[in-house]
């Protein structure tokens, strides 16, 4: 099941899912340039014991060579498999950690439920049917997930009914740790986790080789960077009244035209469909230029991109509103847009037409919404100013007048 399949299953059963839920697969990309920054601290590793052991033995570079040739260190599909697994694990029991503190008032208390199979593993079936105020420490350590593949999870009680089970006195709580370097914590977001997973392995590779402290400190640097972007970008989806009411539909209508597109994606174009794409535009045009503002415009194209693909707009001319009053547009000029642009047909603002369209932009008819979305970074020159239309077609020109996509300036809504 892909991403965006499992979100539409979500939605079908009315889950109620935090707002990362819907961007799995930016946690995704995290967790694996995470790990590929870390799996060059250990290729490091690796290379500074063998270069070690090749002195202190007496060998020659050649001995050396041959010692590194045997490394390769690899991710196999299992381990990515893992990786995915357990953001969807993550999500899905923040999810419902969120739920249950929202409604603690009726059911304060919480029971560990283990999988009693034969994949279990005996440390979970240890914590099975403990009991615990919701608010209790414990959770903090031992909610599910506590390791790859973990299938618990916790039920919410009501007071009488945790009395009628037997709430877990401390000195009967089983004394089990999560696997190593597994740290969830459901009050804490997804991708800090993974941030705080790094720190800890860097920190302990820069103890162990001093002389390799710049080059973790680089790596250290490109793994923050990238969880900053992650956090940025999810933010600024955070999902509104309004975008929360179309998502469902917008969302069944990808899972048809394209399982494979990622549901952050889907959550984008939701946004600026629904005209909510401020803070992202505000974060992309006040950061750019820098490693951070950078990697969430990449994201940000490469979203547009996918979703492109599946719903291609076709037609060859398309009509729409310029909320531009006070600028005379002449013939020649080069309209310059930054971010995704909502074009469509409004009862206000001078009329513009854009020519030679086609496969320009996203088809929102195609996702249950009105409009057409334009691209980032797109150039429009105008051709012609006629008794009162804008012409304007494509162009690779330079712009010679920027228009923000969100802020008033640019399409009616």
């Amino acid at each position: 099941m892909t991403p965006l399949e499992l979100v539409a299953l979500m939605q079908q059963r009315n889950i109620v899912m935090p707002d990362e839920f819907y961007s799995l697969d930016i946690l995704q990309r995290q967790y694996a340039f995470t790990v590929s920054k870390l799996a060059s601290v250990e290729q490091m590793r690796f290379v500074l014991n063998a270069l070690a052991k090749s002195v202190k033995d007496g060998g020659t570079f050649s001995d050396f060579k041959k010692q590194i040739a045997k490394d390769g260190i690899k991710l196999p599909e299992s381990y990515l498999d893992n990786v995915f697994r357990t953001n969807v694990q993550n999500a899905y029991s923040r999810g419902r950690w969120l739920e249950q503190q929202a409604n603690k008032a009726e059911r304060p208390y919480l029971q560990y439920r283990a999988i009693n199979d034969s994949r279990v593993r005996p440390t979970h079936l240890k914590l099975d049917k403990v009991i615990r105020h919701i608010d209790d420490e414990f959770w903090q350590t031992n909610t599910p997930p506590t390791a790859f593949r973990c299938r618990c999870y916790t039920r919410s009680l009501s007071l009488k009914d945790a009395m009628e089970a037997g709430i877990t006195p401390d000195d009967r709580l089983p004394q089990v740790q999560p696997d190593a370097g597994w740290s969830f914590k459901p009050s804490q977001p997804p991708e800090q986790q993974i941030i705080d997973y790094a720190e800890s392995q860097l920190s302990e590779v820069a103890a162990e080789y001093p002389a390799a402290r710049q080059s973790i400190e680089e790596i250290r640097r490109l793994i923050r960077q990238e969880g900053d972007a992650a956090q940025e970008t999810i933010k600024r989806l955070g999902l509104t009244a309004a975008t929360r009411q179309t998502l469902p539909q917008m969302v069944e209508q990808a899972v048809a035209l394209d399982v494979n597109l990622d549901p952050s994606a889907v959550t984008m174009v939701n946004e600026y469909a629904n005209g909510t794409g401020q803070p992202l535009d505000d974060y992309i045009n006040g950061n750019k230029n820098t490693g951070v503002g950078n990697r969430v415009m990449d994201w940000l194209k490469r979203s547009y991109d996918s979703v492109a693909k599946a719903a291609k707009q076709l037609k060859k001319k398309l009509s729409g509103n310029l909320d531009a009053p006070n600028y005379v547009f002449g013939k020649g000029q080069v309209i310059g847009i930054n971010t995704p642009a909502l074009f469509r047909q409004a009862t206000q603002g001078q009329q513009v037409e854009i020519i030679n369209a086609h496969g320009l932009g996203i088809d929102l008819s195609k996702l249950g919404s009105d409009g057409v979305l334009l691209p980032p970074d797109l150039r429009l020159e105008v051709v012609e100013v006629k008794d009162g239309v804008v012409v304007m077609q494509p162009t690779t020109k330079a712009a010679t007048q920027l228009f923000t996509a969100t802020g008033g300036q640019l399409f009616a809504l």
